[in-house]
């Protein structure tokens, strides 16, 4: 998949024949007039903040961690998580970055 901001727009992933529409709301695609929660449509607005999908760098990054653990930690620093160490290989922070990135709904999926 494309993982460069200025070839997303272009991916099929965001095509009328998978995801959909890139900017607004979403009306083509297999979530096309998709009601989500808040009982408004699903919306995407893309490089709504400076974050990027994967990219090449993140993927090395988390296939050459030294063990699994060091990805499992939790998003933001709880004293109960024994990998609070750990958050610069984060899976969960490598995770979050394409949502921002496709932003609308997924920019803040908790803003609803």
């Amino acid at each position: 998949m494309t993982s460069k901001s200025d070839e997303i727009h272009d991916s099929i992933i965001f095509s009328d024949e998978f995801f959909g529409t890139n900017q607004g709301t979403v009306t083509t695609g297999y979530f096309a007039n998709w009601i989500g929660l808040g009982n408004s449509p699903t919306r995407r607005q893309f490089q709504q903040a400076s974050r990027t999908p994967f990219t090449e760098q993140d993927i090395q990054s988390i296939l050459s961690s030294p063990a699994a653990a060091r990805l499992l930690a939790f998003s933001a620093q709880r004293n109960t998580c024994p990998n609070n160490g750990a958050l610069l290989n984060n899976l969960e922070l490598y995770h979050g970055m394409p949502h921002v990135f496709i932003g609308g709904d997924m920019f803040n999926p908790r803003g609803h």
